[in-house]
């Protein structure tokens, strides 16, 4: 039963640098009121492509957290330390599926995931961001 109580929640924040999309951190939020264990992130991206041509399809990044999170704290995240990806050209579209593996603290061999789905809108300023995909 407390196992089925705990909720992770995946949100994108402002990109670190205006002219990389990939940049933007995650945040990911322990809903509840226990404590969980946050064993891992994998990060895929699917369908990139910059205004120049490159594309990226298919490519994923996966890093170990290995962090327990208490009861409504959050932690940032990034998806694109590993990739070593940029373009100087804006980014015409893409899909970013956040794959977050947890377990309650409390039952170790139950792990979860939990998996957010978000993808690339120009704004009216020429930023991106990233809206969920529903």
């Amino acid at each position: 039963m407390l196992a089925l109580l705990s909720q992770m929640s995946v949100i994108p924040v402002s990109q670190l640098e205006e002219s990389n999309a990939l940049s933007t951190p995650f945040v990911l939020s322990n809903e509840s009121y226990l404590p969980i264990y946050v064993a891992s992130l994998t990060c895929r991206f699917e369908d990139f492509e910059w205004t120049d041509g490159a594309n990226l399809k298919g490519n994923k990044s996966l890093h170990k957290i290995g962090r327990s999170l208490s009861g409504q704290e959050k932690m940032t995240v990034p998806c694109y330390e590993s990739l070593g990806i940029f373009s100087q050209y804006p980014l015409r579209q893409g899909t970013i599926m956040v794959e977050v593996g947890y377990r309650p603290f409390i039952w170790p061999f139950w792990t979860r995931t939990a998996t957010r789905k978000f993808t690339a809108v120009t704004t009216s300023t020429g930023s991106v961001a990233w809206l969920p995909v529903i």
